[in-house]
């Protein structure tokens, strides 16, 4: 007769299939993390597993389902923003999911701490964030619980969207109607009322952060669920400009519209919500927001926390990565390409994104392989700019600009003008200025239209 589960996770695991168990790292409300070694590949490696108490429980069915359903939900979001999922196992009727292990922090951490971000980090948490949101929503994937706890900052300066764990595919039924799943604090309204969530709460749940970063406040504080629900139901949300007067009006307009009480008045979309912050922060200069609290004594950031993303690809080398990368995945790899470079760092880090959906390690080995030319072309043209002299920019029309001004105008309203004077510096042509305008417009449809103005336009500055 099998020993119980619930008595086997109350003594120290030694190892979970071909895992070596190396320590804790955290208990959560479905089980424990433990830090373990894969013994075939030689990485560490999180553990996931469930509790025993849930795993024999008359409601065991309903429990180990969602588990692996966050297995195949956050396997297919292979992303530089989000930790990755290895594998999916059973250890004498352990369930357990080996998750990619990240040598970070949590942002809870330095938020406990009182450690004050700069408008520049605060604003490289969220982008990076949306980002990987972004990606998981496209997969019809809603995180559900986006908080301090589950973002994770690496010394680089890179974010990772961790804990997919009561992830849920919009198609799938696996949560009753009426059940709320999420952290209070960072709760949609709609969560709160037990209505249909959709990825408009993960919206909601990452402003809810950025709120957080910008004042070292919560929008709707309390010491219970009950006071917090309270306060959510009679729309008592503090006044983020109060409580830090340095926040730009421009960036205060986006934040009170991704707090929105109703759904149809928050950002439809991670994309727009990014897109949104962007264009509020388009004519601001660097600043750094005050704190109503003192900086503590440690080590913050990281010297080396930048939270920058490498942009600007060279297209000839991701056409050659859509094209390595079609032999092993068919036409669906263009779409990864282009989502990978928005979110990869360095070159190496783009090539193990891309690897992450070939489904076959020894396919994925291989694909590295055939990427070696690839990768490194690529960090040749990340460099090429600091190796040559700047090259001298044209100089646009003044009805060069006032036309883009007036096309762009349509789809993001006033603060055209802002946008067109921040992007002519930096662009070649009118094709390459268009091109940049596009990126401040949140629905694909309109992106389009913009594009298609552009091309009717005589080409006389290339």
């Amino acid at each position: 007769m099998n020993e119980p589960l619930s008595n086997r996770t109350k003594v120290t695991l030694q190892a979970l299939g071909k895992y070596r168990i190396e320590g804790v790292l955290g208990k959560g409300a479905m089980g424990v993390v433990y830090k373990g070694y894969d013994t075939v590949l030689e990485r560490f490696v999180a553990l996931k597993t469930v509790h025993g108490h849930l795993a024999e429980s008359d409601e065991a069915a309903d429990w180990l389902g969602r588990f692996k359903q966050e297995a195949r939900a956050a396997g297919r979001c292979m992303h530089p923003n989000i930790v990755a999922i290895f594998d999916y196992g059973e250890h004498e009727h352990m369930p357990y999911i080996a998750m990619e292990y990240v040598n970070g922090k949590e942002l809870s951490e330095y938020l406990r701490k009182k450690v004050q971000f700069n408008l520049k980090d605060a604003l490289s948490i969220i982008y990076q964030v949306l980002t990987a949101l972004d990606y998981a929503h496209e997969f019809g994937i809603v995180h559900r619980d986006i908080k301090p706890a589950n973002i994770m900052l690496l010394d680089n300066g890179h974010v990772k969207v961790a804990d997919f764990g009561i992830a849920r595919i919009e198609t799938a039924n696996f949560t009753q109607q009426g059940m709320m799943i999420g952290t209070p604090s960072y709760m949609s309204p709609e969560q709160f009322r037990g209505q249909t969530v959709d990825r408009r709460a993960d919206i909601y749940a990452t402003g809810v952060v950025l709120f957080e970063l910008l004042t070292g406040s919560i929008p709707y504080p309390g010491k219970s669920f009950t006071e917090i629900l309270y306060k959510v139901a009679s729309r008592q949300m503090q006044d983020a400009r109060e409580l830090n007067p340095a926040i730009p009006e421009t960036l205060n307009a986006v934040l009170l519209k991704a707090l929105a009480q109703d759904v149809e008045d928050r950002c439809q979309t991670a994309n727009e919500f990014l897109s949104a912050l962007k264009a509020a922060m388009a004519d601001m200069p660097d600043t750094t927001l005050e704190h109503p609290v003192p900086k503590p004594e440690f080590s913050d950031l990281p010297s080396s926390w930048k939270g920058s993303v490498v942009s600007g690809w060279d297209p000839d080398v991701l056409r050659q990565a859509v094209q390595t990368l079609s032999s092993y995945i068919g036409p669906i790899a263009k779409i990864i390409v282009k989502k990978a470079a928005q979110g990869a760092t360095d070159p190496g880090q783009f090539c193990q994104a891309l690897a992450s959906h070939i489904p076959e390690e020894a396919e994925q080995n291989r694909f590295l392989q055939d990427m070696r030319q690839t990768k490194t072309r690529m960090t040749q043209t990340m460099r090429e700019p600091a190796e040559r002299p700047t090259e001298q920019r044209p100089v646009f029309s003044a009805q060069d600009l006032e036309t883009a001004q007036r096309h762009l105008t349509t789809y993001v309203g006033p603060i055209a003008k802002v946008l067109v004077r921040k992007a002519a510096p930096k662009s070649g042509s009118l094709k390459e200025l268009y091109e940049s305008l596009a990126e401040h417009i949140a629905d694909p449809n309109e992106r389009s239209a913009l594009l298609g103005k552009a091309a009717k336009l005589p080409q006389t500055v290339r």
